[in-house]
């Protein structure tokens, strides 16, 4: 037996974290190796890799609707104290459906195509872009307020080594999977949009 926490704060709100879908899951190019002192995947392409999902969406729906099982169930048993699931998966599939983001992490042009890269190269864990992402997506679960907000020179992303366009993209993506009601315009726009 635990005992009482003196320290438990009655106005603390859990969320459940909704995970994204992983490319290793869906259409890895082959078995997957992992160096033990980079974490980086390496395919062997002569052994095929099992795909367990036919495509993002199929995955994102899987976890979306776990997601929401884990949360009906607590609110069941009487120990809920959820505030809330936070969309993670879904943003990151909104970033792939709205083209902001690559879809086919393994395709040729990946790398070259303009678009934002979500995965580390593993297929797995999110890449520094990814976790920004998730990071935004949390910031207006948690907080209610708009990740667009933050503006385009915001400094995590600056720190991260984002680019202003790069930030203001995934602001705006989870702006709209989390239903802010309008992509709110960035400030200099806005001036200009007066000015016209």
């Amino acid at each position: 037996v635990l005992g009482e926490n003196l320290n438990a704060n009655p106005d603390a709100r859990i969320y459940l974290q909704e995970t994204w879908a992983r490319p290793d899951l869906i259409n890895a190019p082959g078995t997957k190796t992992l160096n033990p002192i980079t974490a980086l995947a390496t395919y062997d392409t002569s052994t095929p890799a099992p795909s367990y999902f036919n495509s993002l969406e199929a995955m994102t729906a899987e976890m979306a609707a776990a997601m929401q099982t884990f949360r009906d169930y607590a609110d069941d048993d009487g120990s809920a104290g959820l505030a809330g699931i936070v969309p993670t998966g879904r943003t990151f599939l909104r970033a792939v459906q709205d083209r902001v983001a690559t879809r086919d992490m393994y395709a040729p042009d990946a790398a070259t195509d303009g678009l934002i890269d979500l995965w580390f190269n593993d297929g797995t864990h999110a890449s520094v872009h990814g976790s920004y992402l998730s990071a935004l997506t949390l910031f207006g679960s948690i907080t209610g307020l708009d990740p667009q907000s933050l503006g385009r020179h915001e400094q995590a992303a600056f720190d991260l080594g984002i680019s202003p366009d790069d930030a203001w993209a995934l602001q705006r993506v989870a702006a709209l999977e989390l239903d802010f009601a309008a992509a709110v315009p960035e400030p200099g726009q806005a001036v200009l949009l007066a000015a016209g």
